[in-house]
């Protein structure tokens, strides 16, 4: 559990006996707190694993290795070129083509993915907005409760759900839990739910080709020894060439 019953406790106490009276409270209180377990524990696993990920390592080993597929592509795009039709395989040029492109391709996707600390440059870190919309999604469909938030005498944000919001995340953040900030997570928060929702892309973030398999039969004969016919090469969104 990454909730303590102190942690526990104290989120329970900051929910309206309002939000409760409809239902089976014990119930109720149940079902937040194991998604809140669940919302926090995916928080401390990702930032854990961020924080001991080595991502400059594998960025230089992924760009070496696009590097030397590259380099491999130039030599096999010169073979294809020069290979005869009389070769046990001229096919093979083409073949191992495929393969490298398909290397490349993840290569890119991996590097891409390597790029993440990019997004935490700063103050920005897009675990913890997942916390907090994790928390605020809680709070709007299991309590029922409303992205809404008042201020006091000092222009400070207050309300039930800066309360729940703030018992969230304290024991996680503790000094840099936000304080005047949770106006603005609930703003962000709204805007994003109002705003048409994004077309999803690929979930596994690996590029997928197709490959083209030749056919082997019905083509003209040529020459013992002669080249063979130079085909147009493709060339992929990224640059690589087959």
């Amino acid at each position: 559990m990454y909730i303590s019953d102190e942690h526990a406790r104290d989120i329970l106490a900051t929910i309206p006996s309002r939000m409760m009276a409809k239902g089976d409270r014990a119930r109720l209180e149940r079902l937040v707190l194991i998604e809140l377990n669940e919302i926090i524990g995916t928080y401390h696993v990702l930032n854990t694993r961020r924080e001991e990920y080595p991502f400059a390592k594998e960025r230089k080993r992924w760009r070496q290795i696009d590097k030397l597929t590259e380099q491999l592509a130039k030599e096999m795009r010169k073979l294809r070129r020069e290979t005869p039709w009389s070769d046990p395989d001229p096919w093979l040029p083409k073949h191992v083509l495929a393969v490298l492109r398909d290397i490349h391709l993840r290569a890119q996707a991996r590097l891409k993915w390597l790029d993440k600390p990019k997004a935490f440059r700063a103050t920005q870190n897009p675990y913890r907005e997942a916390l907090y919309c994790g928390v605020l999604r809680v709070w709007t469909e299991h309590l029922n409760g409303q992205l809404q938030y008042s201020r006091n005498r000092q222009g400070k944000p207050t309300g039930p759900l800066v309360r729940f919001l703030t018992a969230c995340v304290e024991p996680i953040f503790d000094q840099e839990t936000p304080r005047a900030g949770v106006a603005d997570i609930i703003e962000r928060e709204r805007n994003r739910r109002s705003a048409p929702t994004p077309t999803r892309g690929s979930i596994t973030g690996c590029a997928s080709t197709r490959r083209s398999t030749p056919r082997l039969s019905g083509r003209s004969a040529s020459p013992p020894g002669s080249a063979r016919p130079e085909s147009r090469s493709r060339r992929s969104s990224s640059g690589f060439e087959t």
